[in-house]
């Protein structure tokens, strides 16, 4: 039976009060504004929804936004807390600004064999870390993200 989409609410509180391995796949879609859920995308967020993940499962970020680069910082989180990442960042060609727009997003898992496909796929690519720290709900650094 279908676990029923879930929405509303912040999705650290959400996804937490989900029953352990629930869940094929958790996407999260909020980064595109001015004003980044930096909670989201810590440590602990990612731990929160691992557990709520099936041992194959996938996180799947949409981590585009104009004024900072989140790829580093997610990626961190993804190895502190033992899960592969991979980045694919679309730029339409020839297309109308209003047809398509670029869009940066990346996957994780703890699984390989869930990662396999993509990794076959030359569109997705090891994200780049530039030595970044891991985001932790103690520590960020907003600063060091603006573009």
């Amino acid at each position: 039976m279908p676990v029923p989409f879930r929405s509303a609410g912040d999705a650290r509180l959400t996804v937490a009060k989900e029953p352990a391995g629930t869940y094929d796949m958790i996407s999260l879609d909020a980064f595109s504004s001015d004003s980044v859920p930096t909670h989201l995308l810590t440590v602990e967020a990612l731990e929160i929804y691992f557990r709520a993940l099936k041992p194959d499962g996938l996180v799947l970020l949409h981590i585009s936004n104009r004024n900072m680069a989140l790829e580093p910082a997610a990626a961190a989180a993804a190895k502190a807390v033992g899960a592969s990442a991979l980045t694919q960042n679309f730029r339409p060609r020839n297309l109308h600004r209003l047809a398509a727009q670029s869009s940066d997003v990346m996957i994780l898992s703890k699984s390989e064999a869930t990662l396999a496909p993509f990794r076959a796929d030359p569109r997705w690519r090891e994200p780049d870390m530039r030595g970044s720290r891991a985001w932790t709900d103690d520590y960020t650094n907003v600063a060091g993200a603006v573009l």
